[in-house]
């Protein structure tokens, strides 16, 4: 992991060498490239530079504020104010473009959720959606896939299967503008959760199979038999239990998630409740036939 991180810091900082004197925003911009897949790198560069803010001027100031805090928020850093947010959306909406005050709004949304403000953060994400443009080449769809995300959690939270349903659907279609396949139907698989709350079953199982068949389909054996974890139950629930049967077994030996021993990794204990459903559901037949 340092290695990684080491790479990535050397690389910016070549980029940052050939920037030539005090041109803040290719700096910045070196920074900005890795900020979404490496928020501690680009926390480390920051807090590298911050000894030149005192000469910077006030727009390029905010620039680093802005950077500094979508890479607190990609790192899990939670907010516990929403001054500095605020701050820069209201720089941001004069002086910024609209992937600009979409992100500031992103962000302000997510101060308040990490406040435990549900409603104002709703409405700020509502906010940031009116500031994208999706008919511009360049729309940040990361970040619009963040807003939809965010909205998709507090709609479950508040048991409102409906609307986090469009917002998922949302995030989905945001995705396939910069995602691969894969990430594409793993993200479709964040419907199970909303489904569950409506009781829709059989649409969760559709769901997971047609998961697990794309995922199959293009080579990634284990992420595909992971996904079957969850059907066991269902299908235990449903009393088919030659189906529960079956994902049992795909799970437990092609997903790689157990040694050699039959552990299943750390984070993944619960699936020894499923197996004691499992067990007993076995047993009761054997019972039955006896």
């Amino acid at each position: 992991m340092r290695k990684t991180i080491y790479i990535y810091i050397t690389c910016a900082v070549a980029l940052l060498a050939g920037c030539g004197g005090g041109q803040m925003p290719k700096e910045l911009q070196a920074v900005s490239e890795i900020i979404n897949d490496n928020p501690d790198s680009a926390l480390l560069l920051l807090d590298s530079m911050e000894v030149k803010k005192a000469i910077w001027n006030k727009d390029t100031h905010m620039r680093y504020d802005l950077l500094r805090l979508k890479a607190q928020n990609k790192a899990g850093i939670l907010f516990s104010s929403d001054s500095l947010a605020k701050s820069l959306a209201d720089h941001f909406d004069r002086n910024g473009s609209h992937n600009d005050r979409l992100l500031t709004r992103y962000l302000l949304g997510r101060a308040y959720q990490n406040m435990g403000d549900a409603p104002m953060a709703l409405q700020t994400y509502l906010d940031a959606i009116e500031q994208a443009d999706t008919t511009a080449t360049d729309c940040d769809y990361n970040t619009l896939m963040g807003v939809y995300g965010q909205m998709a959690q507090i709609f479950h939270q508040q048991n409102l299967p409906h609307d986090e349903i469009r917002a998922v659907n949302h995030y989905i279609d945001c995705i396939r503008h910069f995602g691969d396949e894969t990430e594409v139907i793993e993200a479709r698989s964040q419907l199970i959760r909303p489904y569950y709350l409506l009781g829709e079953k059989d649409t969760i199982l559709q769901i997971i199979k047609d998961t697990y068949q794309s995922l199959l389909r293009l080579g990634n054996r284990h992420d595909a038999a992971d996904w079957l974890g969850s059907s066991i139950y269902l299908y235990l629930e449903r009393g088919e239990l030659e189906k529960a049967r079956q994902m049992k077994e795909i799970f437990e030996t092609e997903s790689n998630l157990f040694d050699s021993l039959g552990n299943i990794a750390p984070g993944r204990e619960f699936h020894y409740v499923i197996r004691g459903f499992y067990d007993l559901a076995f047993h009761h037949v054997d019972i039955l036939v006896l």
